[in-house]
C-alpha cells in the first residue's frame, strides 16, 4: 500500500493537499480521465497527487533496478533471475536495465522453449529399473508437441476427451493413461509386495507395457484376441498365438506402446477400458465413475 504524500501547491494557491492512495481515490481518478477523454474542463488539483504517487513510486522502482547489480535480495534481481535458461535471457535483463518494455510475444515463445527442454530431458529410472511416471508418460503416452508460437495452445487435447464414451470408459483412459491404476508395479509401492505380474510365469514387471503387449494370462489373450485389428501394424514375427488361444507378443518396446497409444480408433479406447475393469475387478465400486459420492 502506498503512503501519503505531500503536494504543495504552486504559486497563488498557497495550500498544502495531503493525499491517500485508496479506492476513493482510483475512482476519482478514472472519472476524471473520462472527462480528459470528452474533453470537459476539470481541476487539476485531484489528479497532480496520483501523477506524485506514480513518479515516485518509478523512481523507487529504478532505484531497486539499479541496486540488482550489486545486492541479489532486491526485487528487481529477483524478477531477473526468472530470466535463467531463456534464449533471450540477456535481452530481457537489458531492456529490465533500460526501463524498456518486454515484448510477451518473444517472452512466451522463450518460457514454452524452457518448459519443453525440462519436460525432454527427464528421462529418469527409478528403483528397481523401472521407469519414472513422467518418463513413461513422455515415451509412451505423450502427443507431440505443436509448433511453438506465441498463440495458440502448446499440446495437443487427446482425442478421447472429444468423443461421448461416458464417464467409466473416460476415467479408464485417463487412469491408465496416468498410470493411476492396480497394475502391480504401481500398487508395490504401498503394499510391499513384488511389480512381477502375478497372472502369468514371465516374471517381467507388470505394467502398462507387460498388460499390452506381453502378459500370457487366460484374459488378456482372449482381449486381444478380440481387438485383433489393433494389432495388425505390429511385426507379426514377435505375436505368439497357438491353438490353446494364446495371443501375447515376444518382446515390446516404448515405440510399440507409443504407437498403440496414438491408435486413433474407438476400440482402443474400449480395449484399455475393459483391461482397467479387470484389474479393478476385486477393487470396491467406482462411484466417482458412476456420477455420484456415497
Amino acid at each position: 500500500m502506498l503512503g501519503s504524500c505531500s503536494l504543495q501547491s504552486g504559486k497563488g494557491v498557497g495550500s498544502r493537499a495531503e493525499f491517500k492512495f485508496n479506492k476513493d481515490n482510483v475512482r476519482v481518478l478514472r472519472r476524471n480521465l473520462r472527462r480528459i477523454k470528452l474533453g470537459a474542463d476539470i481541476p487539476i488539483a485531484p489528479i497532480a497527487p496520483i501523477a506524485i504517487a506514480i513518479f515516485q513510486l518509478l523512481q523507487l522502482l529504478g532505484a531497486d533496478i539499479d541496486m540488482s547489480s550489486i545486492s541479489k535480495k532486491c526485487w528487481a534481481s529477483e524478477f531477473m533471475t526468472a530470466f535463467q535458461g531463456l534464449d533471450r535471457r540477456n535481452c530481457f535483463i537489458q531492456n529490465v536495465y533500460s526501463r524498456q518494455p518486454i515484448g510477451i510475444k518473444d517472452f512466451v515463445v522463450d518460457l514454452r522453449n524452457r518448459h519443453r527442454s525440462v519436460w525432454l530431458s527427464e528421462d529418469q529410472v527409478e528403483h528397481g529399473g523401472q521407469l519414472s511416471k513422467l518418463t513413461k508418460y513422455h515415451n509412451w503416452v505423450a502427443l507431440p508437441f505443436r509448433h511453438n508460437s506465441a498463440y495458440g495452445r502448446p499440446l495437443h487435447t487427446p482425442r478421447y476427451l472429444y468423443l461421448d464414451l461416458g464417464r467409466h470408459m473416460q476415467r479408464n483412459i485417463a487412469c491408465f493413461r496416468l498410470h493411476a491404476h492396480k497394475l502391480r508395479v504401481e500398487t508395490s509401492l504401498w503394499h510391499g509386495h513384488t511389480p512381477h505380474c502375478d497372472l502369468c510365469s514371465s516374471e517381467q514387471l507388470q505394467d502398462e507395457r507387460h498388460a499390452i503387449f506381453l502378459c500370457s494370462c487366460t484374459f488378456l489373450c482372449c482381449l486381444r484376441r478380440k481387438y485383433a485389428y489393433l494389432f495388425y501394424d505390429f511385426s507379426a514375427h514377435r505375436i505368439v498365438i497357438n491353438e490353446e488361444g494364446s495371443f501375447y507378443f515376444s518382446h515390446a518396446g516404448s515405440e510399440d506402446v507409443f504407437r498403440f497409444f496414438q491408435y486413433q480408433d474407438n476400440g482402443n479406447y474400449r480395449f484399455i477400458s475393459e483391461l482397467m475393469d479387470f484389474f479393478q475387478r476385486t477393487e470396491q465400486p467406482n462411484y466417482l465413475a458412476k456420477g455420484y459420492v456415497p
